[in-house]
């Protein structure tokens, strides 16, 4: 009976703090919403604070532990009755440095150590319009991510990788009471270029030093367009005061955290969960 008692008064509200609750998404992730001033986000997966009413700033925590830098920002450009449009910017970043990756002869002198520079930057437009109790979001999102740097004894090596996408995400949230939402999601890759531009020396003969050296340059560019990556999700919310929780499935390929790219790989089913607290 007491249990029965807590679920009833966790789902029930009037309607008019029903209206209240349901005027802005339970959570702001792809919408065009950002914190109050002052405001904490502290969840499993991001740090985010609201340095203004219209402007927050964030961070991955989980990254930062594994030695890749990276921040992420949103600024509302506009909100005028159900219209909200903001941009938003991130980048992450990767040096192999960090993690003294070495390869050794067999009397352990160090022979090389690669210097590699591992990156992605994006920018988003966001946009959302909201009805009555449901929100309906839009990002179309440009990002380049890649690897410069160079490996090999004495720079064998040099080059840069770089892949440019652009992807489209779409989200729709319904509040079903004031503790509880649905939240669809689907993210399509609309362009997808890879360029190419490398060096590297191979030294000729055994002398030291040597009596010459190969050095080979290429460049290329490749259209993945062929690759069409796309994901679909679906995610139950629930809050209870500062307290969140979301639960749902994802199927299709995986989205790289902090980017717009797509992992490499087949299309996987997986489980999304993410829990935070805005205070």
């Amino acid at each position: 009976m007491r249990v029965l008692l807590l679920f009833t008064t966790l789902l029930a509200a009037s309607p008019q703090a029903f209206a209240e609750e349901a005027s802005r998404p339970q959570t702001t992730d792809g919408h065009a919403y950002t914190l109050n001033s002052h405001e904490f986000r502290l969840g499993l997966w991001t740090f985010e604070y609201g340095i203004l009413d219209v402007a927050e700033i964030g961070t991955a925590p989980i990254l930062l532990a594994l030695k890749v830098k990276n921040a992420f920002t949103k600024i509302r450009l506009h909100e005028k009755g159900p219209l909200a449009l903001a941009v938003s910017a991130g980048y992450l970043n990767l040096n192999t440095a960090d993690f003294q990756v070495r390869t050794k002869d067999e009397d352990g002198n160090v022979q090389s150590e690669p210097n590699l520079d591992l990156f992605s930057l994006y920018g988003a437009l966001n946009g959302s319009w909201r009805d009555g109790h449901s929100v309906y979001s839009a990002a179309l999102i440009y990002a380049q991510s890649g690897v410069i740097g160079s490996a090999g004894d004495a720079a064998d090596f040099e080059g840069a990788l770089i892949g440019t996408t652009g992807s489209l995400e779409l989200r729709y949230e319904h509040a079903l009471t004031p503790s509880f939402a649905l939240e669809l999601g689907a993210h399509v890759a609309l362009l997808q270029v890879a360029d190419v531009d490398v060096s590297a020396r191979q030294p000729l003969g055994t002398e030291d030093p040597p009596r010459a050296t190969l050095e080979i340059f290429g460049a290329a560019q490749a259209d993945l367009a062929e690759n069409r990556n796309a994901n679909a999700s679906a995610s139950i919310l629930w809050n209870y005061g500062s307290f969140n929780l979301k639960l749902g499935l994802m199927y299709g390929y995986v989205k790289i955290p902090l980017t717009g790219m797509f992992a490499p790989g087949k299309k996987r089913t997986l489980p999304l969960i993410d829990l935070y607290w805005r205070f």
